[in-house]
């Protein structure tokens, strides 16, 4: 009986071998194509010709073999000019391109040399077919093996079932939902997903006319013009470029450093880490289908949506692709976030980026004569903690470190999330402590100080479609991936096993790079709306959760009318629950637009601001509710000293 890790182990090698057959059986049938049209019988009738035609004939037929092979606009079939012709020791189709000029003009030029190159040629594409009908073969042979079932017993494909032990971040921490929750999620995220975004289609066109005025400055004009160039040239590069077995040997990672897995996929990914042969079968493949991306799409059955509950509390649902999918998806997703981020960085270095709190140049003379040489203004160490921590925090800088934003990381409790920095567990712990320190300062300097807080509601499932390719196309993603993108969105899932499956209408699937990225680019205007307008106030934001902080109260109520604003353009909305603000040593007035102290709180989780103290403190209330949830998933430690 064999388990789902060697079911998904085997449909994935099959896949493999069926996506490698159909480019062998492709490439076959265009250089069949090509040879055939540039004449490869004509040998003998050429030989039968009298002499004194045979020079022009043999010199047509060389001229059209080289042209067939080394011009095609196939480039699977288009072969290297300094490729050795099969058969011959050092002679090249560039050699035969330049002694072919030279025989035109030199009517003494030996007829045997010439006749030498039209056999040299033919045998070598003779040579090449004969490869190709043998590796049509041999895909239908592998085909056929791996169709019969006798694969599966095969030991250098099998799969441990030995279960392993749940960890931190796996999908074995997952339990059961109960029906009854599940039932309501499933209604929950039906609405979300093929409910229309809103009773009227969002405003693309006031959506531009806002970026536009975004990037008004001349400043700003140039690094949008730049990122537009980055992103359009190397969108095209992307699909030309080999995929490397570190490239998919870095996918696996990341996928298995999350938790978004379907059963027996974790074993299957695991069993190509280990397989080096497989996985520069996987690389080959990957590089054929980003060649061919404008032909993906998903199974025309759709894709069944997982619930999964975490020991965090909440349900949540996963479209997982297949194995080979799920590495496509993360290795484009991880592509794409290198390059938003670095362009984006590029943004935020800029003169475009607006800095609060700047020095005159005799204020900074003046600060340099008077304290020690290491001096470093409070305002260049806010800068680089914004760019390390707030900014971008959730794209990759580079392929082994594609971040997982969860729930059961951002606790803290795991091992991977205490070694990183830039993980959401530390972030969080950074962001209360500058909270708390800022307070301080502000109170000391200004005697007053206002912290703002709030959170997109249900920001992965709402996304509007129509919003994210507008604003993909504003920043210059080529057309190509422009339908990519449609398509990957545009997903037919299913919320019942037995269910048809529905195309999603908005919203984005939770867990992949691509998605993150995708999130990130549309956050990304929301934090350039507030610097620019206003006076380069920073919006700190771990994802879609949202902080804002300042000595004067109208400047945070103004950055929180600007979010207002740009949500609406990006059909978003916030969470009331989530939104709250607190006021120390300075006057609250209902009108400017900021919850009240009284009427609402700045926490998260356990935590929350207290407006006497100014800084952070344990809310209890908040403690009691959560050891009453957490009691039953405890366990005693067999480490434990007590």
């Amino acid at each position: 009986m064999s388990t789902p890790s060697t079911t998904n182990f085997n449909t994935a090698l099959h896949f493999i071998s069926s996506v490698k057959q159909k480019e062998v059986n492709k490439q076959r049938e265009a250089y069949y194509a090509v040879t055939d049209a540039a004449g490869t019988d004509d040998l003998a009738a050429i030989a039968a010709l009298p002499a004194s035609q045979q020079k022009d004939a043999y010199l047509g037929y060389v001229r059209k073999i080289v042209g067939a092979i080394t011009s095609s606009s196939l480039s699977s079939i288009r072969q290297d000019p300094y490729t050795t012709i099969a058969g011959s020791r050092n002679l090249s189709i560039h050699n035969i391109s330049t002694w072919t000029a030279l025989a035109e003009k030199d009517p003494h030029f030996s007829l045997d040399l010439i006749k030498e190159w039209a056999d040299a040629l033919d045998l070598h594409v003779r040579q090449t077919r004969k490869k190709m009908d043998c590796a049509k073969l041999f895909g239908e042979l592998m085909t056929e093996w791996l169709g019969s079932g006798d694969s599966t017993t095969t030991g250098v494909y099998q799969i441990a079932e030995t279960p392993e032990p749940a960890v931190p971040g796996s999908d074995a921490v997952a339990e059961e939902p109960n029906a009854a929750r599940l039932r309501v999620e499933k209604e929950r995220l039906a609405g979300l997903f093929f409910a229309p975004a809103g009773e009227t289609p969002l405003d693309t066109g006031a959506l531009v006319e806002y970026l536009d005025g975004l990037f008004a400055s001349d400043a700003a004009q140039a690094q949008l013009a730049s990122l537009r160039g980055f992103v359009g040239t190397r969108g095209a590069a992307f699909q030309k470029e080999l995929v490397s077995s570190s490239s998919v040997t870095n996918a696996i990672d990341g996928l298995l450093g999350g938790y978004s897995l379907k059963e027996g996929m974790r074993e299957t990914l695991e069993a190509f880490r280990a397989n080096p042969a497989v996985i520069q079968e996987i690389s080959s493949v990957l590089t054929i289908r980003m060649a061919n991306l404008d032909a993906w799409e998903w199974p025309i059955e759709g894709v069944l949506t997982e619930f999964r509950t975490y020991v965090t509390g909440k349900l949540r649902g996963f479209t997982d692709p297949d194995v080979i999918d799920a590495i496509l998806l993360h290795y484009i997703g991880t592509c794409w976030q290198m390059e938003f981020k670095g362009r984006f960085n590029n943004v935020f270095n800029s003169e475009a980026w607006k800095r609060k709190g700047r020095f005159t140049p005799r204020e900074s003379a003046r600060l340099k004569a008077q304290l020690s040489q290491g001096y470093r203004p409070i305002e260049l160490q806010r800068r680089d903690a914004q760019q390390k921590h707030f900014f971008m925090n959730r794209l990759a800088d580079r392929p082994q470190r594609v971040s997982n934003y969860d729930d059961f990381l951002d606790r803290g409790n795991s091992g991977k999330s205490e070694a990183d920095p830039n993980s959401p567990a530390t972030v969080k712990r950074k962001l209360l402590h500058i909270v708390s320190t800022e307070s301080l300062l502000q109170r000391t300097l200004a005697g007053k100080f206002t912290v703002f807080q709030s959170d997109l509601a249900d920001f992965g499932p709402t996304l509007s479609h129509a919003a994210i390719l507008a604003v993909l196309e504003y920043f210059g993603m080529p057309p190509a991936w422009l339908s990519f993108v449609k398509r990957f969105l545009q997903a037919p899932i299913r919320i019942e096993e037995n269910g048809p499956a529905q195309i999603r209408q908005r919203g984005i699937p939770i867990g992949n790079p691509l998605s993150a990225a995708i999130g990130e680019v549309l956050l990304f205007i929301m934090d350039f709306a507030v610097n620019q307008n206003v006076e380069g106030l920073f919006l700190y934001r771990m994802h879609d959760d949202l902080w804002l902080w300042d000595a004067d109260r109208q400047l945070v109520a103004r950055g929180w009318e600007e979010m207002q604003k740009c949500a609406g353009l990006l059909g978003m909305k916030f969470n009331d629950h989530k939104t709250g603000c607190a006021t120390v040593g300075g006057e609250e007035h209902e009108g400017d637009g900021l919850p009240l102290s009284s009427s609402s709180r700045v926490h998260w989780d356990l935590m929350v601001f207290d407006a006497v103290e100014g800084r952070f403190v344990i809310d209890q209330n908040e403690v009691d509710v959560h050891a009453k949830w957490e009691k039953p998933w405890r366990k005693p430690s067999p480490c434990s000293d007590g």
